[in-house]
C-alpha cells in the first residue's frame, strides 16, 4: 500500500494545482524563501559511518555503496531519483517505475527471496518495514539493510535524506526534498482561500480491492495539504472499504485510481480523474 509515494506525491500535486481557480483570488506567492532541505549540504559523505533507521536498528555502512538491492517499490524510485540506477542490480517483482527498473534482476514480492539477494552480492539494500522478517533474516546474512517506513510527508523527507546518507547522495537528496517543499508551499498557497464547502472530496483507491489511505498516513497528508478533503479521513492507517460504504462517502468525489496514475506517469501525460457520484 505504500508503493508509488513519490508518483502520487507528484499527482496530487497536479491534479491539486488547478483547485484554486475554483476559490477565485488565489495568487502566487512573492518574494517567499525557497524551501531546503533540513539538513545541510555536503560534498560527500564520510564513510565509514552508522545510521539509524526505521527500526530503530544502527546500521553500519563500512564503504559508499557500488552494488544496491532495492525490495520495494518507493525505496526503488527514490534510489533511481538519486542518480543510483546504475548501482541498483535488484529489485522487488512490484517494480515497474522508472522504466529501467523494470529490467533489473527481481527478488520477489514483499516475501523476500534471501538467496536472490545474496546471490547478487550488493553493499546494500534498500528496504520497508513492511517486509518484516526479511529484514532480519538479511541482516543475519551480512548484508546492511536500511528498513523505512513513511506515514507522513516529513516521513518521506526524511526517508529520502536517509537513504541519500547511506549512499553517499546527501546533496542530491537535499535537492530533492528542497523540490518537494518547494512544490508543497506553492500548493497551499494556491489553495488556501479556498472555501471549506468548495474543497473537492477525495477517494483514494491503492489496490483494486478498494483498500485506501486513512489518517495517519502521508496520502491523508497530502491530500489535506493540497485543499482537498479525504473521504476516508476518518479511518486509521491503510484499510479495506466496502462498495457501500465507498458509494456513501464519495457523493461529489473525485475518484482517483492508482492505475491511471501509472499509466499517466508511464506515458507523462496529464493526470486523469474520473468523477464519480
Amino acid at each position: 500500500m505504500k508503493n508509488k509515494m513519490l508518483l502520487l506525491f507528484v499527482v496530487i500535486l497536479v491534479a491539486f494545482g488547478g483547485v484554486a481557480g475554483c476559490g477565485g483570488t488565489a495568487k502566487e506567492p512573492s518574494g517567499a524563501k525557497k524551501p531546503t532541505a533540513d539538513s545541510p549540504p555536503s560534498a560527500s559523505n564520510a564513510f565509514p559511518l552508522t545510521i539509524k533507521d526505521s527500526t530503530g536498528k544502527e546500521v553500519k555502512i563500512d564503504k559508499e555503496p557500488q552494488k544496491i538491492v532495492s525490495v520495494m517499490p518507493s525505496t526503488t524510485e527514490i534510489a533511481f531519483a538519486l542518480g543510483l540506477g546504475d548501482k541498483v542490480v535488484g529489485v522487488s517483482n512490484y517494480d515497474d517505475y522508472p522504466k529501467e527498473a523494470a529490467a533489473k534482476k527481481k527478488v520477489g514480492d514483499l516475501n523476500v527471496s534471501i538467496e536472490k539477494v545474496v546471490s547478487l552480492e550488493p553493499d546494500l539494500v534498500l528496504a520497508d518495514t513492511g517486509n518484516g522478517k526479511a529484514v532480519d533474516n538479511l541482516r543475519k546474512a551480512g548484508i546492511p539493510v536500511i528498513a523505512t517506513e513513511a506515514k507522513t510527508l516529513d516521513d518521506i523527507y526524511g526517508m529520502i535524506e536517509m537513504i541519500g546518507k547511506a549512499t553517499g547522495t546527501s546533496d542530491k537528496a537535499n535537492d530533492v526534498v528542497g523540490k518537494m517543499k518547494e512544490d508543497v508551499k506553492q500548493v497551499e498557497e494556491k489553495v488556501k482561500s479556498v472555501p471549506a464547502d468548495k474543497k473537492p472530496k477525495v477517494w483514494v483507491e491503492v489496490d483494486s480491492k478498494l483498500y485506501t489511505a486513512g489518517k495517519g498516513t502521508f496520502i491523508n497528508d497530502m491530500i489535506a495539504m493540497a485543499g482537498g478533503e479525504n473521504i476516508a479521513s476518518d479511518v486509521d492507517g491503510w484499510k479495506q472499504l466496502s462498495e457501500e460504504k465507498i458509494i456513501e462517502r464519495s457523493l461529489m468525489s473525485f475518484l482517483i485510481r492508482m492505475v491511471f496514475m501509472i499509466r499517466m506517469r508511464r506515458k507523462k501525460s496529464k493526470p486523469v480523474l474520473n468523477g464519480k457520484t
